[in-house]
């Protein structure tokens, strides 16, 4: 042991001198140190891979020795050869000694971070190799491993194409390293470091680089992990599973991935390196290969894979290395799995009692749920990718391409799949919406038309989409066009569209996902609520078992095909008597049947909120059909809409400044869900109705639009009725005047779509790829349209929250839009107080979910006895 000490003494002399002279770009600290059993103890309680190498330690797990480099640390250079030398140690190996042969200590350096990110950071191995190590013991493995740190050492740490290199011969020999150092010298302008220090510093600074490389970054990007923290570095000993026949290396899962099925799965190749397998290089065989090459070294990993399952309850992905018949675990991990294998292995764990249902329900991850019931792509094969968009309404299809209605209606009655584009969606699409099996648009973002509409039917939609320009009877990509008629396959959860017939799997019915569902609905200390506007809508919502409609946008219904030319020959006061007329009786209608569906359970009615253009027919075509209907010119038709158009208006006259300027349009909403309420109770139905004004700026709005819906109350027999008048809190002077709302509505909902776009100034339909490129520079670490902005929507939200409590602590607080079926901003609307959240179909079940694992999380006073008394409940 002195004798190594005073080796790493000399050796750190050395290394200053040498860091000296090259001006090593690293500044390090003679104060600092690695205190790597202190982070490693911290590690231990979170997710990392040096946290779970620390913890299989603890179960006597055969681990190679390792160590850690906090990134939070700077480290020293005394501090990194005290740690070699523990590595000396602990291995019985001799760092950076030429002379040592295959007894030199080599080692891999890796990334360790919190969450799994496979593939995308940067790892090296064989570092610390050098050609005299190789010389030395003259072993073909050693050679091969040299040859590849060359490689790799080239490419990660150089930037090396990759494709200089030749392909490694099946017997790496002394000649063929001298001929990949000459190329490495060729291409970085300098002979291969031949320092173990050299190469391993260098090594650890390419590591914590990568956590800044593009395919990171996307990654991030897409799991929504944060990219303002940095990645932790592993050194540990190599072992080497090519070093002769009776070695080998593996991954294996201790459950099957992809059915959840308890059975082990995996690969394994005979005298290979890990990385060979993991890159892709090579093609490894199943885990049975091993049980009949080394039926010890089976046994006693199976016994380890076991053990480790065991300990963590949970499927695990090892990483394996057997050198000379002796089994090493490089590393441990939950496995990556299909949500459906990940809800029948949680299941199973309750039905075996070593997870309770609440531990079960925590430890279920959220995304990509929404694969369980929609159907996806098995494969990518003979599609050609035409760009990608968001990802509107989840689901992949494939479908004729069609952009004109008389294109759509032919193919809709020869019973053909139809992908329906627009450069954007207009009412006077619903039509063809309807007919499609999935929607593309050029523009517009997770709340247009569009993507609202198709979400509520359950139908693939991608929008946003910037290579996309859509004219009259085909569609460009890029300078490319595809005619109607082309077909295309479309993916609305990734935003992916494909060019030819893509090879779909539709889920099977995932029983224990709807026994998650039964219990969340028992525990949630947050009521779910569907946004539908139709009985179709409510129909696809009943999976997730709603509470009721928490919105019902009526205007939805005035753009039926049956309701759209009455509501515009109406509001351009064209035959006003026969048009309000025909849609009164239509609107009764409509609520009637709602509310018959529903038997009891709650309707929140939004009264009409979007501006009167939207309405109004956009094309000729259009124009010519509402001409002919309502037996007016052409010229009078252009004449009255022009009076209708507003230069901005999406602030312009709206929601409950309609109700003021227009009132007889709130005047026929209310008469008509009266007159459905009053009709359906008379027949034993019990009614609940909620009538909710959207788009208040100031109290005074409120009070006269109330005051007028009281009136009309007179005038119906409500008695038994449950109605209540509320407000939608969607604008910051109303949230700032929440103290009124209070005191004067029954129930508040916030709509934070529109609450987000006026407060941040951001356009929903607009920005995508604005906010995109935000998120990939940091500026935003999610988009605000899907979870909360905290600090500064958030903001107004926490107030108005809790001035509103503070003057009336029972009144009924929601959301509805986009982030009710967040997880994480559901999370933070707990934290205000609001109790009730109003999604899309699509959405409900995750939202299900995540009310009742923030219920379970939140609620520490939530024992057994009153989870029990909730569940009776």
């Amino acid at each position: 042991m002195t004798y190594f000490r005073s080796c790493v003494i000399l050796k750190v002399c050395i290394i200053r001198l040498w860091c000296f002279f090259l001006n090593f770009p690293l500044s390090f600290s003679q104060e600092s140190s690695f205190f790597s059993e202190e982070a490693l103890r911290q590690d231990v309680f979170s997710p990392s891979k040096a946290g779970y190498l620390k913890m299989l330690e603890t179960l006597q797990v055969p681990v190679p020795p390792f160590f850690l480099i906090p990134y939070l640390h700077p480290f020293s250079l005394e501090g990194l050869q005290e740690e070699l030398l523990r590595l000396q140690i602990k291995s019985g190996k001799v760092w950076n000694d030429q002379e040592t042969g295959q007894s030199g200590l080599f080692v891999s350096v890796r990334s360790s971070f919190k969450v799994s990110m496979p593939g995308m950071l940067d790892s090296l191995l064989n570092v610390g190799l050098t050609f005299n190590h190789a010389l030395k013991a003259n072993k073909e493995y050693l050679w091969r491993s040299y040859i590849k740190l060359i490689c790799h050492y080239g490419k990660l740490v150089e930037q090396i194409d990759e494709t200089v290199f030749p392909k490694i011969s099946k017997t790496a020999t002394r000649e063929e390293a001298i001929e990949f150092e000459r190329i490495f010298q060729e291409h970085a302008g300098y002979s291969f470091p031949q320092d173990a220090n050299e190469q391993l510093i260098k090594a650890i600074n390419m590591v914590r680089n990568s956590w800044n490389n593009s395919r990171a970054q996307s990654y991030r990007l897409h799991e929504k992990i944060s990219s303002s923290s940095g990645v932790d570095v592993v050194i540990q000993v190599m072992v080497f599973g090519n070093f002769n026949q009776f070695s080998g290396t593996g991954i294996l899962f201790t459950q099957n991935p992809s059915t959840g099925k308890k059975e082990f799965f995996g690969e394994y190749s005979i005298q290979a390196q890990g990385e060979d397998i993991v890159s892709g290089g090579m093609t490894p065989g199943p885990l049975s290969l091993l049980e009949t090459h080394l039926p010890c070294a089976y046994k006693t990993l199976k016994d380890i894979a076991e053990k480790i399952d065991n300990f963590f309850v949970d499927m695990q992905d090892i990483e394996f290395t057997i050198e000379q018949k002796k089994v090493w675990i490089l590393q441990t991990r939950p496995g990556k799995r299909t949500k459906t294998a990940e809800l029948r292995i949680l299941s199973r764990y309750v039905a075996e009692g070593v997870l309770s249902m609440q531990d079960a329900l925590k430890r279920l991850s959220l995304n990509g749920l929404e694969q369980v019931y929609h159907s996806y792509l098995e494969n990518l094969e003979g599609l050609e990718n035409l760009g990608k968009g968001l990802g509107a309404s989840p689901g992949a299809i494939f479908g004729i391409l069609a952009i004109r209605q008389e294109t759509v209606d032919f193919l809709a009655s020869s019973g053909r799949n139809i992908i329906f584009a627009a450069q954007e969606t207009h009412c006077d699409d619903v039509a063809c919406i309807l007919k499609a099996s999935g929607v593309i648009t050029a523009t517009g973002g997770m709340t247009c038309h569009g993507a609202v509409v198709t979400r509520g039917l359950g139908k693939p939609c991608v929008t946003s989409v910037q290579e996309l320009k859509v004219h009259c009877d085909s569609i460009e990509v890029c300078g490319q066009f595809f005619p109607e008629g082309t077909l295309l396959t479309i993916d609305g959860t990734t935003g992916n569209i494909w060019k030819g017939r893509g090879a779909l799997k539709v889920p099977e019915k995932c029983e224990e996902l709807e026994e998650f569902l039964e219990f969340s609905h028992r525990v949630s200390a947050i009521k779910v609520y569907a946004n539908a506007d139709t009985l179709e809508d409510w129909n696809a919502a009943l999976a997730f078992n709603p509470e009721g409609i928490g919105l019902c946008r009526s205007e939805h219904m005035f753009f039926k095909n049956t309701h759209l030319p009455w509501f515009q020959g109406w509001i351009l006061g064209l035959q006003e008597d026969l048009c309000f007329s025909r849609i009164s009786a239509l609107q009764e209608e409509d609520y009637t049947t709602l509310l018959k569906q529903l038997n009891g359970k709650r309707l929140t009615v939004r009264l009409l909120d979007p501006p009167l253009h939207e309405f109004l027919p956009c094309t000729f075509e259009a124009e010519k059909t509402l001409s002919h209907q309502l037996e007016v010119s052409l010229e009078k038709i252009k004449e009255l809409a022009s009076g209708l158009k507003e230069n901005n208006p999406m602030l312009g006259k709206r929601g409950a400044r309609l109700g003021i300027l227009r009132p007889e349009i709130y005047d026929l909403q209310v008469q008509s869900l009266f007159k459905a309420a009053e009709r359906v109770h008379k027949e034993g139905i019990p009614v609940d109705l909620g009538i909710m004004i959207p788009f208040v700026t100031v109290p005074e709005e409120f009070t006269m639009i109330k005051k007028r819906i009281l009136q009309r109350a007179i005038w119906h027999d409500l008695t038994g009725v449950i109605w209540n008048v509320g407000v939608m809190i969607e604008i910051p002077s109303s949230a700032l005047q929440a103290s009124f709302f209070a005191q004067e509505a029954d129930f508040i909902c916030f709509g934070t779509n529109d609450l987000t776009q006026m407060i941040l100034g951001l356009s929903r339909d607009d920005t995508a790829y604005m906010i995109e490129k935000y998120q990939s520079l940091g500026i935003f670490s999610k988009d605000p349209f899907q979870s909360i902005h905290e600090s500064s929507v958030g903001k107004i939200l926490s107030f108005a929250c809790e001035t509103i409590l503070k003057i009336n602590p029972n009144i009924s607080l929601s959301v509805c839009g986009e982030h009710a079926g967040d997880p994480e901003s559901i999370d933070f609307f707990y934290s205000l107080g609001i109790r009730g959240v109003s999604c899309s179909a699509y959405r409900g079940f995750k939202a299900k979910l995540a009310c009742a694992k923030v219920t379970l999380e939140k609620d520490s006073f939530l024992d057994s006895s009153s989870l029990k008394n909730r569940q009776i409940a």
